[in-house]
């Protein structure tokens, strides 16, 4: 198990493991994080801020708005 990451969404901290995580997607401040389990949340994040966070080298920025 990785470490978590945590994220502010609607004035709460999301705890979620970086591993279950499959895409990120951006839109203008905010980034929408997917999981395996087809749930998703929003946080107001830039995508490259967001990436910053998650482990290096785990996701590929595949389009402006897209990271896999």
């Amino acid at each position: 198990m990785m470490k978590p990451i945590f994220v502010w969404q609607n004035k709460t901290l999301k705890k979620f493991d970086p591993l279950e995580v499959v895409c990120l997607v951006t839109e203008k401040n905010y980034t929408r994080i997917c999981f395996a389990d087809n749930t998703c949340f929003m946080a107001r994040s830039t995508l490259i801020n967001t990436m910053k966070k998650l482990p290096p080298g785990m996701f590929i920025q595949t389009h402006r708005a897209y990271a896999v």
